[in-house]
This record gives C-alpha cells, structure tokens and sequence, in this order.
C-alpha cells in the first residue's frame, strides 16, 4: 500500500511536471518544479531511512552530492553503531561518515578505517575498500607500496583495478598509467566481461579521451553484444568521456540511443548506471526517461532494486535541474 501511494504521488508530479512545464512555443525551456525537486527529495530520504545496505548507502552519497545532506549523519552514525563489524557494508557506512565528517579528526578516523580494512589482506570487504579508496580520491595504505603494487600486479582483477584507480589519486603520472590499462582492456579482444564493465566505470570517472580514442571506445561499445553486461557501461564510459568534436556525430547519437535504452533493462545496474551518467551530463530532453524510472515503470523483481532505482532517478532529475538553472 505505502508503495502503490508512492508511485502515485509521483506520478501525479510527472504530469505536474508537463503541464507547468511545456507549451506550444518549442523553444521554451521546459522548467523542473519545485514540487518535483520536493517529491524526488522524498523519495531519496525515504529510501535512506527504510532500506537497507548498499541501497541506502546509494541514497544517502545522493543526498550528500545534491546538497542536502542533513540527518545523514546521525543515520550513518546510528548504522556503524549496529553494522560497524559487518562485511562488506561496514565500508558503504564508513563511505558515506566520511563525505559528512565534523571535522578533519573525524574525516581520518572513517578513513582509517577503510584503510586498515585494504591492508588487510585476508579481508572480506577489501575489494570495497579499495573502490571506496579510489572514489573519495584517497590514495591507499600510504607508506606501503609493496601490498599496492601486489594488489595491482594480483590476478583478482576487481582488486587490481580498484586498487589501481585508487592509485592514480597520487598523481599525474600514476593517472595516465591508469588511463592506459583501461583503454588497453576496453580494447583488447582479450578481456572478459568484467574487465571490460570495471575498466569502462573507471574510465567514466577518470573522462581523458581523445578523439580518435574515444572513437575507438565507441565503436567497440556499439559492437559488444547486447547480452554482455560490459556493454551498458561502456556505453556510458563513451558518452561520458566524448570530446567536444566528437559530440555531433552520427556515432555519439548512436551511442546515447543505445544507453537511453536501458531503462527497460531488467538489471538494476544497468538502470542506475544510465541515471548516474544522466546525472552527470543529462539535459531536459531526458528526463521523460528519468521519470520512466522514477515512477517503476516497467518495475524489477526486487522492491530494493526498485528503490535503488528510483532514487538514482530522483538525483538524477536534482542535477539537471541544477545545470538549467545555470
């Protein structure tokens, strides 16, 4: 019942959203109203508040980033009290009590933290740690370079390529050898699939391509099959990563088509990787997608799935309605 009520009320902001928004006149700038912004603000403190994991881990960075990141804190401080031993979670909650900190002294315990749990090498969570490490643009285990360069070096390739992502936050030279390893693996016919989804991530969040490399990203992306769970994020990776000159090309509509696509997709990752990249670099013209997924549409199995979706979707709708204002 509370769910149906949900998808309801944001369905009636949808049509809010047209008839405030769009008239006849084409050229008119659609506008995103404020009781859009309001509802999307709602569902993403009530996915934080009622789900769990990772999903609300999701929810609260969205928060944070749209900036509104008040009671994050003392939800996240509730959570490490009752999870704070718990693999891998622990490193979403340490994650998110990082990004919100009173101040430095707290900032380096959170980080500590995820440290201590990269350098542990039996761990269960390091490969979180790692990816947590690299995000928050923190270079990991400082004064030990030889359980780095072995984690790099390691077969364990979500290890070796968080690890290696982290790195690069060392400096330039560290970065171009990063870029160079991913570009290698999107590439290369020799990589698998999830080389190919975790070098196209990294590269989403790294965007150094030129043209003529991007142009060979792209057409790799549109030629990996359909089936292949690469192939969403390597869309993304190129439409993230397009140089300027590359942005009026038959091959770059091509690119955004496919993606646009996902939004039917029945993997949740591949619904908010759409959203994040969206997020990122998505304008008015998209958010009829956002809204396909904001309101559950075409609704997974999960209902955790599905709230992880819908509030991608509603910080997604956030970060557009930023850029029009600019």
């Amino acid at each position: 019942m509370k769910y149906n009520l949900i998808k309801l009320i944001t369905g009636i902001y949808f049509l809010s959203f047209f008839m405030t928004g769009c008239n006849s006149n084409s050229g008119e700038t659609m506008v995103i109203s404020d009781s859009l912004k309001t509802q999307c603000m709602r569902i993403l403190r009530e996915v934080m508040l009622t789900q769990s994991q990772f999903v609300k881990v999701h929810a609260a960075e969205y928060l944070i980033w749209a900036g509104h990141p008040d009671s994050v804190r003392d939800v996240f401080l509730k959570e490490e009290q009752l999870y704070g031993t718990e693999s891998p979670y622990r490193i979403g909650i340490w994650r998110v009590l990082e990004q919100v900190a009173g101040d430095k002294n707290e900032k380096s315990q959170w980080i500590d933290s995820i440290q201590n749990a990269f350098l542990n090498v039996n761990g269960k969570d390091r490969i979180n740690a790692a990816e947590t490490l690299a995000k928050l643009k923190i270079i990991p285990a400082p004064g030990h370079p030889a359980v780095v360069q072995k984690a790099i070096e390691g077969e364990a390739t979500s290890l070796s390529l968080y690890t290696l992502w982290a790195a690069s936050n060392s400096g330039a030279d560290s970065l171009k050898k990063c870029r160079e390893k991913l570009f290698h693996l999107l590439t290369s016919d020799q990589a698998d699939s999830l080389q190919k989804t975790l070098a196209s991530y990294i590269l989403r969040h790294i965007d150094d391509l030129d043209s003529n490399e991007w142009s060979l990203l792209a057409s790799k992306a549109l030629a990996e099959p359909d089936s292949s769970l690469a192939k969403v994020y390597m869309l993304s990776a190129a439409y993230i990563t397009v140089p300027e000159d590359s942005i009026r090309t038959g091959l770059y509509e091509k690119i955004k088509a496919q993606l646009i696509n996902e939004d039917k997709s029945p993997r949740v990752g591949s619904r908010t990787e759409l959203s994040a990249v969206l997020a990122e670099k998505g304008t008015p013209a998209d958010l009829p997608v956002l809204f396909t997924m904001l309101n559950n549409k075409y609704p997974l199995e999960k209902e955790s799935d599905n709230a992880d979706v819908r509030s991608a979707a509603a910080y997604a709708i956030l970060e557009i309605g930023k850029r029009m204002k600019q």
